[in-house]
């Protein structure tokens, strides 16, 4: 058995369609809870049901009273909450709140309904390292003499390039010449960096500027439609299908230094939070949102962005769907190794980036 309509209609009006832990109004977004779990003998009576909104539900959930170890809310607690809330919404007629007729909207030039990022997808395929050793050698060739040949053949016109290659003596010395850096970049831990553009510095103090081809930069608009005036507003916003999400530095260049202000916070990877400098927006009236950059999932097909929005006295939420198109370039790079150390093909997906 569940919660009775009668029940849960009781539960919503006393709690004024709020939190009774958080006390924030939550809208849809709001259920309500048994107290004491069915398997620990709590019934479907209004005494043992309380409005929660989805975090605290799951923090409330699976609560084990024979063991009731971490930061879960007991139903000791859950009740005090309820009684208090109760008694607030009481005694200063706390309303649900009206839904509110705001309107989020993508303000990106030239947006064709969709983002296109671009991925690399790159095959590594094992290879017998020793099997031109053995070519040699059935020529009777010294694999050894391979070496110059190869030097001769792709003469390196950088200093760095020549360094590398004046160390390479042997076939074994070339074998891993090939490998190159190949071990060291797959235990690095993968990109996820949402931004759009980063500013590096060469060896020889040269600044430049990369672009990552695999994030998206959306600039949003916030609109009031509706006749009251919004006051003391928040916007939060929730990204799904992306690996990360956050707000788009300002720097412009590498020894920037200077402290930018920002009105969207990521405190979470794909959480936001949009904080206007000035707290109230009038009816038809429109502010924008600082750039917003994300990294979506390489297999997603579009990204939702879910809003909720909170003023004094009403409440408004919605979702944006995003369509994603990704292209891939396909790289191939090959390993030589021992032959007990030949895998299967491994395929992993980076990021593209472009130098300027």
């Amino acid at each position: 058995m569940a919660f009775s309509e009668t029940v849960k209609h009781e539960i919503m009006v006393k709690s004024a369609r709020h939190c009774c832990v958080c006390h924030r109004s939550k809208g849809l977004n709001i259920e309500v809870h048994h107290i004491t779990p069915k398997g620990q003998g709590g019934d479907d009576s209004a005494d043992n049901a309380i409005a929660l909104c989805f975090d605290h539900h799951a923090d409330a959930g699976h609560y084990f009273a024979g063991h009731p170890k971490g930061s879960k809310l007991s139903p000791a607690e859950l009740k005090k909450h309820k009684e208090s809330w109760f008694s607030l919404v009481s005694q200063h007629k706390i309303e649900n709140p009206k839904i509110a007729s705001v309107e989020i909207s993508i303000m990106n030039k030239d947006y064709p309904g969709f983002f296109s990022p671009v991925f690399i997808r790159e095959t590594t395929i094992y290879t017998d390292r020793n099997s031109m050793r053995k070519m040699f050698e059935f020529m009777g060739k010294n694999p050894d003499s391979y070496v110059e040949e190869f030097k001769a053949r792709f003469p390196q016109n950088d200093i760095y390039g020549k360094h590398k290659m004046s160390k390479i003596k042997t076939y074994d010395d070339l074998m891993e010449y090939f490998n190159g850096d190949m071990e060291k970049e797959d235990r690095e831990k993968p990109n996820t960096d949402p931004q759009p553009h980063k500013f590096e510095l060469s060896p020889f103090m040269r600044e430049y500027k990369v672009i990552n081809k695999s994030n998206c930069v959306l600039y949003l608009k916030l609109t009031n439609g509706d006749k009251d005036v919004l006051e003391d507003y928040k916007l939060y916003l929730n990204f799904e299908n992306v690996i990360e999400a956050d707000s788009v530095t300002k720097r412009s260049k590498f020894f920037d230094d200077y402290k930018y202000s920002y009105n969207v916070f990521f405190p979470e990877n794909n959480r936001g939070e949009f904080i206007p400098a000035r707290p109230v927006l009038v009816q038809n009236d429109s502010v924008t949102l600082d750039a917003i950059c994300f990294r979506p999932d390489p297999k997603a097909k579009f990204v939702n962005l879910n809003w909720e929005l909170f003023a004094r006295g009403v409440f408004g939420s919605g979702t944006i769907r995003i369509n994603i198109k990704s292209s891939f370039e396909q790289h191939i790079r090959e390993r030589h190794v021992e032959p007990s150390e030949i895998k299967p093909k491994f395929i992993r997906i980076l990021p593209k980036w472009n130098f300027e």
